[in-house]
């Protein structure tokens, strides 16, 4: 027996089963002496509680035979929601139900307390499923409470949850081995080990053969075993067993004993037959087992050579291990999470807007366009070679800083104006002499159609004079446009004061470019540096860490090789008296086991730390090198944004000079186009604004044209006039002329605000000039309010007339048959009375007066 327990081989699953065990009962010890007899929370407490709901609920099955009915009835009185898709389960009598298949549902922690109550008052479920609902172990300890009550439940399915573990399985495994009626658990798909799986198989394997052998007959007590005779224990070393006698020693042999009903000779039969090969199999390793102990004696210095062979062969596996291990997983760590952890200001994001303008160099540059920039402050520079060397500028210079292109535009703004020499001014006049016979031509033009319109208007041709004058319009506007043209060659060209203007302008445009370039290259730059600090600042801290782990490791590694020396020296000792210390020698295997696997876990930990800190040291200093690559552009950047600064101020002095040396003939040219276009200007804008007026007091008698002929419409209806569908046409024609009207009247207004916005900045440089004149603006606008006065003045003519023949008369009379009522009703004589309705034109003893024409709706001549 010593030698037996002595080479026992102990797999995982047993050792695992012995540790649950352990653990159940020491569980159930400690929650019993923590928790007061008197407490609420008291086994005897929480019995009668639950006692009490279940009463309820079992009262509801009694009036409610369907078994949703009383489950949603119990759901309410609980103050609980229903779950639809339990109830659609259970639409069925509660006797009736032998399986409930719970698969792909989800469940609250109240929720399902109560359908385990409900289950528990079901006396024929036999199977219950739980696949796929996403099962916590927290629901565990309801399942095995509801399980451990139940009489008839023998299969639960509880696989495809992966919130199953090592805690469930705690509760799971005791539940199985003390209900004996339980045959199936599938845990497939869970996160319980391997080992635990088999262990809960080789429990259920158990249940199953012993519901085999049990039949509704009182079972019959099984002959004395010669194992139970040594010890009361059964070997359970496999070496030299048969293959069918570990299923037979995972039996106890004593469950069988007491009386049970009689059964059929059949199952008598059975029984006797299953005993028999149980007590053979039992009786065949008992002479085993004496023959086995002597060999077993023999193999005892065979053994610990062996043993000795693999404690050295473990020892050089672990060496092999130190020397030779390598991470067997790669690191998740990125640049994301480097830009996260250190809160880079230069995110990948920033980095590809910055490198919109930027190129990313791998050291430094000096990019040198000073050479260009003195060619072209070169007069002697031909203009062909000037454009040239522009284009290669540009080149050069883009992609290394921000605004590089607006930068060189006004290089090339500058080279224009340094290039405007004394021969512009031979190419002015002769731009000027060409169009001078265009000018003459189109103003002969519009005095022929403003001719032709004039005479349209006397013969009153209103259409063909609106026509003409239309015409006209579109000639002067031709005519400034010419004028407009000559203009901008003149200011371009051959003004002094334009081209010190346009030089102040553009150096101060280019100073403000540059500034706001140097500002944004400074930041750049500033921003760079930080990440670059922050970065190297990791690096520093990670190698620090790693050496830190280093020497801990190279400590540790010192400590396990010592630890196993003594080791293998205390089971050296332990072999010179090995019957005396065999359970000591057992706890140091186990220890030399313990310590190998932890350190085999320190070793991978130790790598992956390696490994990880190793990926923040790279993915860091590329990451550095790649802000230095764009370092070196700001650094570039900063000189070329001095040569242009240097550029510009020279560029301006020369332009200057250039200015101070030119003649004021341009000036004279252009000051003498600008009184001509201020005549030319006067006469269009003062004929537009003519016409614009004429055409909206038109577009206002219209409107009061369609007014009237509406209250026409309204009269014709109170008058029952036969002629109201007449006036509606008249009124429909109306309303579409007055929207060609509207629009002609807002197209004239766009036509002038138009040509207004263009002579208005030459207004000004006249009067700066010194010239004495009135604006055409204001000239139009009095002639307009004059317009107008005189229009109203005539309107007011007419309505004062209108209120004489109307209103004022017909006050008069209506005052005069209010008197003549009064005089009847005070003298009670009817015959005072006048007349109430008036008399129509024409009648005897009043006059009438003669109808308006202002009430006829037809439209005059010329619409």
């Amino acid at each position: 027996i010593f030698f037996r327990r002595l080479y026992q081989q102990f797999t995982m699953a047993e050792a695992l089963e012995e540790y649950i065990m352990r653990e159940s009962i020491k569980e159930k010890e400690e929650a019993a002496a923590t928790t007061p007899k008197g407490s609420p929370k008291s086994p005897s407490k929480a019995k009668d509680k639950k006692k009490e709901t279940q009463g309820g609920l079992r009262s509801l099955m009694v009036t409610s035979p369907n078994l949703a009915e009383a489950y949603n009835g119990y759901c309410k009185s609980l103050k609980l929601p229903a779950d639809p898709s339990v109830a659609r389960l259970l639409e069925c009598n509660h006797d009736e139900l032998e399986s409930l298949d719970l698969s792909d549902l989800m469940f609250t922690a109240q929720g399902f307390d109560v359908l385990m109550e409900v289950c528990q008052t079901l006396p024929n479920l036999q199977r219950l499923s739980f696949a796929s609902t996403n099962f916590k172990s927290e629901c565990v300890p309801s399942l095995v409470e509801m399980v451990q009550e139940h009489p008839s439940i023998v299969a639960l399915d509880l696989s495809n949850n992966a919130g199953l573990g090592f805690a469930a399985a705690k509760l799971l495994l005791p539940m199985i081995k003390a209900h004996r009626h339980i045959i199936d658990l599938n845990v497939e798909g869970t996160s319980m080990a391997g080992p635990t799986k088999e262990l809960i198989q080789k429990v259920l394997d158990s249940n199953r053969l012993r519901t085999e052998l049990e039949g509704p007959r009182p079972k019959v007590k099984p002959p004395a075993s010669p194992a139970s005779s040594a010890g009361g224990r059964s070997p359970r070393s496999n070496r030299g067993m048969s293959p069918n006698a570990g299923d037979s020693f995972g039996v106890s042999l004593n469950e069988f004993g007491g009386e049970s009903p009689a059964q059929s000779p059949t199952k008598l039969a059975e029984a006797r037959d299953g005993n028999m090969k149980l007590m053979g199999s039992v009786s065949d390793q008992s002479q085993k087992i004496p023959k086995y102990i002597g060999k077993m004696k023999e193999r005892v210095t065979e053994d610990e050579q062996v043993m000795n062979s693999i404690q050295n062969a473990q020892h050089k596996a672990v060496s092999a291990w130190n020397q030779q291990y390598q991470c067997a997983q790669n690191s998740e760590f990125t640049k994301d999470d480097l830009i996260s952890q250190l809160d880079l200001s230069i995110d990948d994001e920033s980095l590809e807007d910055l490198l919109e303008f930027y190129t990313l160099t791998r050291q430094a540059q000096y990019i040198n366009i000073n050479p260009a920039l003195n060619e072209l402050l070169d007069s002697k520079t031909s203009r062909r070679r000037r454009t040239t060397i522009q284009q290669d500028l540009l080149k050069q210079i883009e992609g290394h800083g921000p605004n590089m292109e607006k930068l060189c535009g006004f290089v090339k703004t500058f080279v224009e104006l340094m290039g405007q020499d004394k021969s512009a001014m031979a190419e002015l006049k002769q731009m000027l002499e060409e169009t001078n016979g265009q000018m003459m031509e189109f103003k002969a033009r519009a005095a022929r159609l403003l001719q032709d319109q004039k005479d349209m208007m006397e013969q009153e041709d209103l259409r063909s004079a609106e026509t003409k004058f239309e015409e006209y319009l579109e000639v002067e506007e031709q005519i400034i446009d010419v004028v407009l043209f000559r203009l901008s060659q003149l200011l371009d060209k051959g003004s002094k004061q334009q081209l010190l203007e346009n030089l102040e302008k553009c150096d101060e445009n280019a100073r403000k470019c540059a500034e706001e370039a140097k500002a944004q290259n400074a930041e750049t730059k500033a921003r760079v540096d930080e990440d670059i600090v922050k970065l190297e600042e990791k690096q520093t801290v990670e190698q620090k860490n790693v050496k830190k782990r280093g020497e801990a490791f190279e400590e540790a590694k010192a400590v396990i090789d010592t630890k196993l020396e003594d080791n293998l020296a205390s089971q050296e000792k332990i072999w010179v008296n090995l019957q005396q210390s065999i359970s000591e020698l057992e706890a140091l295997g186990k220890d030399r086991t313990a310590l190998v696997n932890g350190w085999v876990g320190k070793v991978e930990e130790h790598a992956v730390a390696n490994m990880e800190s190793d990926a923040m040291i790279k993915v860091s200093k590329e990451r550095v090198k790649l802000l230095e690559c764009l370092k070196h552009d700001c650094n570039s950047c900063e000189g070329i944004l001095k040569n242009l600064s240097d550029f510009y101020d020279r560029a301006s002095v020369l332009t200057k000079q250039l200015v101070n040396s030119t003649s004021s003939e341009g000036d004279n040219l252009v000051l003498e186009e600008q009184r001509n276009y201020l005549n030319i200007f006067r006469e269009y804008y003062m004929q537009l604004g003519e016409w614009m007026f004429k055409k909206s007091k038109r577009l206002e008698e219209v409107d009061r044209m369609i007014r009237s002929c509406e209250f026409q419409i309204e009269f014709c209806k109170e008058t029952l006039d036969p002629d109201l569908p007449r006036y509606r046409n008249q009124l429909k024609e109306m309303q579409q002329r007055r929207g060609e009207m509207a629009t002609k009247v807002e197209a004239l207004e766009i036509r002038g605000d138009e040509k207004a916005s263009m002579f208005l900045p030459h207004e000004q440089a006249l009067r700066k000039a010194g010239e004495q004149f009135d604006s055409p603006l204001l000239l139009m606008h009095e002639h307009v309010v004059e317009s107008r006065a005189r229009v109203l003045m005539q309107r007011t003519q007419f309505l004062n007339r209108d209120k004489e023949e109307l209103v004022e008369k017909e006050a008069m009379q209506i005052d005069e048959l209010a008197a003549s009522a009064k005089s009847a009703r005070d003298t009670g004589a009817a015959t005072l009375l006048k007349g109430a309705i008036p008399k129509p034109p024409g009648s005897s003893g009043r006059e009438a007066a003669a109808p308006r024409p202002a009430q006829s709706v037809a439209a005059p001549a010329g619409f």
